[in-house]
């Protein structure tokens, strides 16, 4: 097979064969059309290969968790994975910045204290996140030593997929955490077999923005927060409940009301 025989029809046969891997799907047509920008230019290509080319969805791989999966996991997952768990649930961020944040990426800005993260997985781009008071407390309880936050037992650093992994292992091996499996969730059968076995680390980055939203943040700050597009936190925010939402949504405004009206008692 030459170069010059390669077209979308074949193209696309590669990716039907590959369809329960969305991932791979994604990441390889991305390859491609670099590729084919290059030589296409060049003259080593004599037609576009990815013209029409359609991959499935990844978006259903990763089930967002509720807030009662991840107590459940805080309840009963091993200390190193509960410490992985706490950390993506309230920071967002995917495996791969996790296992490299450390105490020196804490920075204070107009005194509140976030964590700088440098994303490299697609555009280099630097984020600040800001530590919640949530968050904080229990940070304040971790044994403070150099190195990343995330270690193994032994105190070695994990790597992402030895982190996703691990969980993994966990999650079908004990069966106190049963319900986080892919049998004990209400999933789409056609999503299914991309799930993985069940919630994973990178399903609680739908769950900070849920999380900040429900506590008032905009999109746009949601954005901001945790270094995604506004498109990406629409997307994982559209499936959160609208009941715990709305009740969400009253504690906010009576906080918020709340504030105002002790603020005008001092200013008065």
């Amino acid at each position: 097979l030459t170069c010059h025989e390669i077209d979308p029809c074949l193209v696309q046969a590669y990716f039907d064969g590959i369809d329960d891997r969305p991932g791979l799907q994604k990441a390889g047509i991305a390859v491609l059309q670099q590729l084919e920008k290059w030589a296409i230019v060049r003259r080593l290509l004599p037609r576009q290969i990815t013209l029409g080319v359609e991959i499935g969805d990844s978006d259903g791989s990763h089930i967002p968790w509720g807030d009662a999966h991840v107590q459940l996991a805080v309840c009963e997952a091993s200390p190193e994975l509960v410490r992985a768990v706490v950390l993506a649930a309230n920071t967002g961020q995917r495996g791969s910045d996790l296992v490299r944040m450390g105490p020196t990426d804490i920075e204070v800005f107009k005194g509140i204290r976030g964590i700088r993260v440098t994303h490299t997985q697609k555009v280099k781009r630097e984020v600040w996140v800001p530590i919640s008071a949530e968050l904080d407390a229990v940070m304040a309880t971790w044994e403070r030593r150099p190195g990343p936050f995330l270690t193994q037992p032994d105190g070695s650093p994990w790597t992402r997929d030895a982190l996703s992994r691990a969980w993994r292992r966990e999650r079908d091996g004990k069966p106190a955490l049963a319900p986080l499996r892919l049998e004990a969730l209400q999933v789409d059968p056609v999503v299914a077999p991309r799930c993985d076995g069940g919630l994973v680390i990178h399903g609680l980055r739908g769950t900070a923005c849920v999380r900040l939203k429900r506590s008032g943040a905009t999109e746009l700050q949601i954005a901001d927060m945790i270094g995604m597009s506004v498109a990406m936190v629409k997307h994982y925010c559209k499936g959160s409940v609208q009941r715990e939402n709305a009740a969400a949504a009253v504690i906010h405004l009576d906080r918020a009301r709340t504030f105002a009206e002790r603020d005008g008692s001092n200013r008065s």
